[in-house]
């Protein structure tokens, strides 16, 4: 797996940086976390997050090529809080809380503030597919945690220290409000295929008809 980040004017190499895991989800992080736009955070398939910052710097594209680049890609903070992929990622507009969703039917969340200290995990009932935080200044804010079995999850987000992690950081009391849509494909081409087969039945039974008189 790698990472590798372009100038998209120039459609330039800035850096690349190669890691064990092939990724599988990547977030630049908003102003409200970083200031200077630099920090990326990414999620790789094994269930390991790391966050990134690009820096100025020499850093060799590979050790066959002495094609060197102008930037590197430096370290943060990495850890696992998922044991199968990490398929989004998502930052509260308050730039405190991400909130990390996996293919282990879970959604972690960590503390931004100091060094990524995690808060705690809520389960799901399907893969994640999207993480969205709301938009809303009304506190507290929510979450919006979509599955792939068509089920929807609205968490309400969690303060640090809210809840005794001691045990488990499963945040089993966080309110936590479940949809299930379903979809109506399938129905309607029945629909249309019974409509299509009545009509065709119709069509015969007049030709019949045609050809008695």
């Amino acid at each position: 797996g790698s990472v590798r980040v372009y100038d998209p004017p120039s459609r330039q190499l800035l850096c690349h940086s190669r890691y064990s895991s092939g990724g599988s989800s990547l977030l630049w992080a908003p102003l409200s976390l970083d200031r200077s736009a630099s920090s990326l955070v990414v999620g790789f398939q094994d269930g390991v997050l790391r966050v990134v910052r690009l820096e100025e710097g020499r850093s060799q594209l590979s050790l066959r090529q002495s094609h060197t680049l102008r930037y590197q890609l430096v370290l943060v903070h990495a850890c696992k809080p998922h044991n199968k992929a990490v398929t989004s990622l998502a930052i509260n507009s308050e730039g405190d809380i991400l909130a990390s969703g996996g293919r282990d039917n879970t959604v972690f969340f960590l503390s931004t503030e100091g060094q990524y200290e995690p808060i705690g995990f809520v389960r799901t009932p399907a893969p994640i597919t999207t993480l969205t935080w709301s938009h809303s200044k009304q506190l507290p804010q929510c979450l919006l945690v979509c599955c792939e079995d068509g089920s929807m999850l609205e968490v309400e987000a969690p303060a640090k220290g809210q809840f005794d992690t001691s045990k488990t950081y499963h945040l089993e009391p966080l309110p936590c409000t479940a949809r299930l849509f379903t979809s109506i494909k399938d129905r309607l081409r029945q629909e249309e295929e019974e409509a299509r087969r009545a009509a065709e039945r119709e069509r015969k039974r007049k030709e019949r008809e045609a050809i008695k008189q």
